[in-house]
């Protein structure tokens, strides 16, 4: 059988067309894999790979966060499961718009490295400033949330991740103990007209305040009624910002002027407070669970009696 030599040049052109066409999409396959190479994995890509994240996962996919961690570059201060285990918080029970004001805080803007930051860093958060203490070599956010595994790099950022849930207020101190139900004994107190003057100052000033839960009060014998409250009150507030990781077994002033704390720090991190002689004095421990609550003007700490 005689080929028809008119088609040669014609499959001739198809051959060399078909083998260019083959080698452009495997260039363009080999480029596309470059490109994912380098890209690599971003934040969610990595916090769903690790098994210790699985909740942290299941509430930024809630508080629909998931697309704001794929784009753009952050720093990540991922709770652990046991993080959440240990709070008093259901993911499953709140609403989307509680848990995003949750989870906001631990999504800090740009990328930092833990040779960035040290015991006097604070940075910028989707809504509220975090800040950073170290101990013993060991870097905390808002004093009570350690870095337990840092530095895990995204394409898109890093997540350094903690053992506890940071927690923050939107409001000032007086107005945090305003909308906490637990401290409604302490918020009869400072509105009292002979607190104003402190009042003031404790929502104004840059302050930390020891605040006695309702049961602690009623568990204080000696009386609330004139101006002695004031001086109590006054007690409990120290100057400055002060998380638990910068407590130290020393003396604390406050503003009861000539009154200052007595701090007691042991092996196991728990810290009690105290005023006057060891063998007298009433003493106060700082709760684990709420307290380290960062406000706009200070900290709270929830303790469990009042200092006099």
């Amino acid at each position: 059988m005689k080929m028809n030599l008119s088609i040669v040049p014609t499959l001739r052109l198809l051959s060399i067309t078909l083998l260019a066409g083959l080698a452009l999409v495997s260039c363009k396959k080999s480029t596309d894999e470059l490109i994912d190479e380098e890209a690599g994995d971003n934040i969610m890509v990595i916090a769903k790979a690790d098994p210790e994240l699985s909740t942290f996962v299941s509430a930024l996919t809630k508080a629909q966060l998931v697309t704001t961690l794929e784009h753009g570059k952050y720093t990540v201060l991922a709770p652990t499961n046991a993080a959440f285990s240990s709070s008093s918080i259901d993911i499953n029970a709140l609403s989307s718009d509680s848990l995003r004001a949750i989870l906001l805080p631990h999504i800090v803007v740009s990328e930092y490295k833990i040779e960035n930051l040290d015991s006097s860093s604070h940075v910028t958060a989707i809504n509220r400033p975090v800040y950073f203490s170290s101990v013993d070599a060991v870097l905390y956010v808002n004093g009570g949330s350690k870095i337990v595994s840092g530095d895990l790099e995204a394409s898109n950022g890093i997540l350094h991740k903690v053992d506890h849930l940071i927690s923050t207020s939107q409001h000032n101190i007086v107005q945090y103990i305003r909308y906490t139900p637990e401290f409604s004994t302490l918020y009869s107190l400072l509105k009292r007209p002979a607190l104003r003057t402190l009042t003031d100052s404790i929502a104004k000033g840059t302050y930390t305040l020891l605040a006695p839960t309702n049961e602690a009060f009623r568990n204080f014998k000696d009386t609330l009624s004139s101006d002695y409250p004031r001086n109590i009150i006054a007690g409990h507030v120290i100057s400055n910002r002060v998380f638990t990781s910068n407590f130290k077994s020393n003396t604390v002033n406050t503003l009861w002027r000539n009154h200052p704390i007595n701090v007691s720090r042991d092996a196991s991190g728990i810290i009690t407070l105290y005023a006057g002689a060891d063998s007298t004095a009433t003493k106060a421990k700082i709760l684990t669970t709420g307290s380290n609550v960062s406000t706009t003007n200070g900290v709270v700490h929830r303790i469990d009696a009042v200092i006099k």
